[in-house]
C-alpha cells in the first residue's frame, strides 16, 4: 500500500477531529509543542492509524511554520488531552528556529528562481536573430551629387498688396 501526499494530509485533520485539544487543523493558527514521544499515544488510542501513516503525517504537521514558531524555550508541550506534559528545552527551540529558517529563506528564493527560469525561457523561446549586415561605407558629403540630395519645392510666394 502506497501512501499519496493526500493521505499524509487528511490524517493531520483526522488527528485534529480526534484530539482537537492537542492538534490545530488551521495551518495559519497558532500551534502548541506537541508531547516528546507522543506517536506511541497516539496508535494505542487510534488502532485505525498505522505507524507508516502517522510518521509523515506526524512530520507534516510538525514541520509546519506556525508549530515551529511555538517551539520556544520554556514552552509547555502538551499530551493528547492538552495536559502539560514537559517543556520546551534549549536545543529543541535552537533546531526549530534553524528549520524555520531553512523554510522562510526558501520560499523567497523560491520566486526568484521562477523568475529566473520564466526569463530563460523566454530567450530560449526567442527565435535567433540573423547577423546584422555591415552598415554601408559613408561617402564623403563632397563625392555626393545633386541627385541624391532632397530638393524642397514651394511654390512661388506672391505678394498680394491689398
Amino acid at each position: 500500500m502506497t501512501i499519496t501526499k493526500e493521505d499524509i494530509h487528511a490524517a493531520p485533520a483526522r488527528l485534529a477531529e480526534w484530539f482537537p485539544q492537542t492538534f490545530v487543523l488551521e495551518k495559519y493558527l497558532p500551534h502548541r509543542p506537541l508531547k516528546v514521544g507522543i506517536h506511541p499515544d497516539i496508535l494505542a488510542r487510534c488502532p485505525a492509524l498505522t505507524r507508516r501513516e502517522l510518521a509523515p503525517s506526524l512530520r507534516a504537521y510538525t514541520g509546519r511554520t506556525m508549530y515551529l514558531q511555538g517551539l520556544v524555550v520554556g514552552a509547555a508541550r502538551v499530551d493528547l488531552d492538552g495536559n502539560p506534559a514537559g517543556e520546551v528545552s534549549a536545543a529543541d527551540a535552537e533546531h526549530a528556529a534553524a528549520t524555520l529558517a531553512e523554510i522562510l529563506a526558501a520560499r523567497k528564493a523560491k520566486p526568484a528562481a521562477a523568475l529566473a527560469a520564466r526569463r530563460a525561457e523566454r530567450i530560449a523561446r526567442q527565435p535567433a536573430v540573423p547577423a546584422a549586415a555591415p552598415p554601408p561605407a559613408a561617402t564623403p558629403p563632397a563625392a555626393r551629387m545633386l541627385k541624391d540630395k532632397p530638393v524642397l519645392r514651394l511654390p512661388a510666394f506672391r505678394q498680394k498688396c491689398g
